[in-house]
This record gives structure tokens, sequence and C-alpha cells, in this order.
């Protein structure tokens, strides 16, 4: 079986800005609303396995039924669940280079095969030449993050479309883990195109990593029969409790994806001004920002000495979440040091 990259998680560092989370817990006055009604919780019987209540929360808010919504222990679990439908021996996963790890484990654990398909940061998503090479190797399933995880690319919603009616036969999956952060969703999409499927999470957005809590959208006899396969009680009844409230609560997420936004440009421009040589930055449209550079071990170094802890990958590039102000501004300050300035 493949192994994955290790998510690098360091939680004993100063400042974690490597595995994509909300810099700051829930506002006082939702945990405060948790706490009040923290009895309703029903702990001597399982789980209510429609997760009714988050599914009437998310239907408040979104508009998107309970026969279009199922709701697993993150979206890793209704990835997990729907490569593990579509590949197996002889089948071929289609993603793209770089992209999310779990792809590749989920398809490798099944004993399928994954096909990449390499991204042009510079030159730009080709749409043609992606299904072109998707249709030479007869590909059995597409699934790809947009925006990217870990680069901050976003494919559009019309190259979106084109893959979806070129590959009418197979299913495409979109990974929208960080797609609050682009303003851009195929999630209502799910009712013009029969193998459509999009992920999400509460656990980027949201701001609460800690509870597990994902879905995937779809139409509605898709979800049927996956709902038919998963595991049951699969959503404990404190996830979906808190769940159901921290949806509810959109104006305070959209608070802090526009501030996360906000920062995020900032931070991008302050590093494009510099104009650092051996220093590529990539345009983002998610919660983080990709780098590449020569100096990155001694950037690394400088960032572990400081306490700060940021995803660092194989090859010369690394990813740094967007967290305070503060924050950032050390991150920046860092930088600075390593090209040549004074922390």
């Amino acid at each position: 079986m493949k192994t994955i990259d290790s998510y690098q998680v360091n939680n004993a560092s100063r400042i974690v800005l490597n595995a994509n989370e909300s810099y700051k817990n829930l506002p006082d006055a939702i945990v405060d609303e948790i706490k009040e009604n923290f009895d309703k919780i029903i702990y001597n019987r399982y789980p209510d396995n429609s997760a009714k209540v988050l599914s009437e929360a998310y239907f408040e808010v979104f508009n998107i039924s309970e026969d279009n919504v199922m709701f697993g222990n993150g979206s890793d679990e209704m990835l997990g669940l729907i490569i593990g439908l579509n590949i197996k021996k002889g089948k071929k996963l289609y993603t793209l280079k770089p992209d999310f790890s779990m792809f590749d484990y989920y398809a490798t654990f099944h004993e399928g095969s994954v096909i990449k398909y390499q991204i042009d940061l510079d030159k730009g998503f080709n749409v043609l030449d992606f299904i072109e090479n998707g249709k030479k190797e007869n590909v059995s399933m597409i699934l790809f993050s947009n925006p990217n995880n870990p680069t901050g690319n976003l494919i559009s919603s019309d190259d979106i479309k084109i893959i979806l009616n070129e590959f009418k036969d197979i299913p495409v999956v979109i990974d929208e883990a960080y797609g609050e952060f682009s303003n851009s969703t195929m999630m209502y999409e799910i009712y013009n195109y029969p193998n459509l499927y999009v992920t999400k999470t509460l656990s980027k957005a949201y701001g609460v990593a800690g509870i597990r809590l994902g879905m995937i959208l779809s139409n509605s006899e898709n979800i049927k029969n996956l709902k038919e396969m998963k595991v049951p009680y699969n959503v404990n009844s404190i996830t979906q409790y808190i769940g159901s409230i921290i949806i509810k609560h959109k104006k305070e997420t959209d608070e802090y994806i526009k501030e996360i936004i906000e920062r995020r440009e900032k931070f991008y421009n302050n590093l494009i001004s510099r104009n650092y040589d051996d220093l590529t930055i990539y345009k983002s449209f998610s919660n983080f920002i990709y780098f590449k550079s020569k100096l990155k071990s001694e950037l690394i170094s400088n960032f572990e000495e400081n306490g700060i802890s940021i995803r660092n990958f194989n090859d010369d590039s690394f990813r740094i979440t967007i967290g305070s102000e503060e924050e950032m501004e050390e991150v920046l300050n860092i930088i600075d040091y390593t090209y040549g300035g004074s922390i």
C-alpha cells in the first residue's frame, strides 16, 4: 500500500500554520449558545443515523435538501467512501499533481491506480489537455480539490462544466474544502449534472476542525446510494449538535472568511512588492499561500527556531496558513531576515 506524506502537524509550536486551521477559537457568543443547550444531547442512545438536525440546518442556510446531502466524520470519510465505491483493481482515479494526499491513499488502498495531471501554475489550467489525457488513460473517476490544496489555484466553474460534459459516464468529484475562500462553488450545479459530487467541510472556513464534520452533495439518487453504503452512526451526537449551531451562524462565518481573504491579499502583496530572487509566491484562492524557494531549508530552519510550524513538502515548495495579523507579521519578518534583512 502506498504511504502518504505526513500532515506534519506540530501543535507544540508557538505558532501553528501548517494545517490550514482557524487561528482562533469560536466566538464567545457561539460557545455560550453551545454550552446553554448542551443538555439537549441524549448521551445514552446512538446518534441519529440520518443526522436530521444537520440536514435541517443546512437546508435553512443553503436551501439544499436532505435528499442531496450526506454528512460524515470529516469530508475525508466522504471521499474515502466514494473512492471505494468506484475504484478497485484495474480502475483509474484521475487527479491533479499536486493535490490532496488522501486521494492517493484511498485509491491505492482499494488497489486502484492514480493518474495525475501536472498543474502548470505559470500558464494556468489547460482543460482541453486535461480532457485529452483523461480519455487517453480511460479513467474511471475524476477527483480534484478546488481551490487546489496545496497550491491555492482555482479552476473555473466553466472549465469544470466542460469536464462534466466530456466525462458524463463517470463520477466527477470536486473537493471544496477551501471553497468558501474563493467565492466559487459547484454545489448548486448538482441538480444539472448527474455525475457531479461536491465535498465540503466545517474544518476550514467554519473553524471547527476539532469536531470532524464534512459532507458530500449530489443528486438524490447518488446520495441515496451513498447512504446505503455508509457505516451506521458515522456522525456522533455531539458533532451533530455543535455542527447544526455552527452552520446557522453564517454571519460570523462570513465575517471570518472576509477577514482571512483580506489578510491573505495583504500578505501576498507585501511579499510580491519585495521582489525577492528565488522566492516564488503563487496567487491563492484559499486560506493559505504556496511558495517555492531555493532557500527553503534555511527558511524552514528559521521558522522552527522561532517556534513557527509551516507545511514543508518534499521538493522546493512549502505552504503557509493565513493566521492572525500578528502571526503573519512574524512570518514576514522571518522571510525578510532569511533574504538578508533582520528580525
